[in-house]
């Protein structure tokens, strides 16, 4: 008779399974630290968005910035998701602890057709190591999808904003179509926990590309652990939790960039939104410098005064410079190759020449850009409307309305 040989499982060494046991104190610490500074690096992630799209025309900025607050979003609400579970865990084990006793069951008076599936006795213990999993399981999930999309941004550096940097005319097009073709199978490989690279022959076929998108998204580092999470998950279950989580971050990243990146806001269901008032008035928090500061805007995107009302005989005209103002600057001439070359301001129906205009660098956020100080002491009190003007390309047109109330 041969002799069966038991399997027997890895011994876990003493000093890892004292981390296990032990861990939920440093991601309590964890979790609640990095939920502070996330929300706080969101903010100044949407003022890199801002700048970035001022100040540059990179290719690949828009999946860049869609990743990036994308990730952070994943790292805020695992972090946050983990916290409340973590404190769920420490309900259970409180409760646990003041009643060793367990459930009374007798003094249960639940009638038909509701059901008790308890017995006398029975203590939290198996949903305390459940929540306990779980608590493992968001945190892993948290860090490694935040991995993912850092790996991702990666990728579109390297394949979208260095080669679209080089390549020009038609053969753009045509790049960024099969390179989206690769990218869509790469995303669908992962999404399918490695499906594609299961399939044989096909395996041979994807290898090259796939090893090479692997080696620049960093994939390398955290392999091990995805093939030990992934053949010890129940997958249906995973996948359902996971595509819930994923939803909810998608929609708190598009909540955060759909104004910088001029989508529609869809979760606004007003129909007259856009006709509350005639559609030629327009008052714009981001064209007055005062109401920026109390809403802390640290950088103008458009032309500016330093506030609506104004109490004063002199405005005072800031006009960023924008990267979009180079196609103007571009047709000038090379010897009035100026941004106020190319700027005209009206009030009301009045054109204003032979106005000075200096230079202006904010030391603190390195805005740059020119400024001019303009009387106003001729105009009556009342609404006026300042125009700002490209007269290169008339794309810049900015009308900005005030009040004067000097008294």
């Amino acid at each position: 008779m041969a002799e069966q040989i038991e399997e027997k499982q890895p011994e876990i060494p003493k000093w890892l399974k004292t981390i296990q046991e032990n861990s939920w104190e440093l991601e309590l610490l964890i979790s609640g630290g990095a939920i502070f500074s996330l929300f706080q690096l969101s903010d100044e992630f949407v003022n890199f968005i801002f700048t970035l799209k001022m100040t540059s025309h990179l290719p690949g900025t828009g999946p860049f910035i869609i990743l990036g607050m994308f990730g952070l979003k994943i790292l805020t609400l695992g972090f946050i998701f983990h916290l409340l579970l973590r404190a769920f865990w420490l309900g259970l084990v409180c409760v646990n602890y003041v009643f060793p006793s367990g459930i009374n069951k007798e003094k249960i008076l639940w009638k038909r057709p509701f059901k008790t599936h308890v017995e006398s006795g029975d203590d939290m213990h198996d949903q305390i190591m459940n929540v306990d999993r779980l608590c493992g399981t968001v945190m892993y999930m948290s860090i490694v999808s935040a991995f993912l999309v850092f790996g991702l941004i990666l990728l579109i550096i390297t394949f979208v904003t260095i080669p679209m940097l080089l390549i020009y005319g038609h053969m753009e097009i045509t790049y960024l179509n099969i390179f989206s073709i690769i990218l869509l199978f790469y995303l669908l490989d992962m999404l399918l926990a490695g499906a594609i690279r299961g399939i044989p022959y096909i395996s041979y076929v994807v290898f090259p590309l796939f090893w090479v998108f692997d080696v620049v998204t960093l994939r390398f580092i955290y392999q091990r652990s995805l093939w030990l999470f992934n053949t010890n998950i129940q997958k249906l279950r995973f996948g359902i939790g996971f595509a819930i989580f994923i939803t909810i971050s998608i929609f708190f990243a598009y909540t955060s960039i759909y104004r910088v990146m001029h989508w529609p806001n869809i979760i606004d269901s007003r129909e007259y939104r856009w006709a509350m008032a005639p559609q030629d008035q327009w008052w714009n928090r981001w064209n007055y410098r005062d109401e920026a500061e109390k809403e802390g805007l640290e950088k103008l995107l458009y032309p500016s005064i330093q506030s609506d009302i104004i109490k004063e005989n002199y405005l005072r005209i800031f006009i960023p410079y924008a990267v979009a103002y180079d196609e103007s600057l571009n047709q000038m001439n090379s010897e009035n190759t100026l941004l106020s070359g190319i700027t005209q301001v009206f009030i009301d129906d009045s054109i204003y020449n032979n106005i000075e205009w200096f230079n202006s660098w904010h030391k603190h956020n390195d805005q740059i850009g020119i400024r001019a100080n303009i009387s106003i002491k001729h105009l009556a009190n009342g609404k006026h409307v300042l125009t700002v003007a490209d007269k290169v390309t008339d794309n810049q047109t900015m009308h900005i309305p005030f009040w004067k109330d000097v008294k």
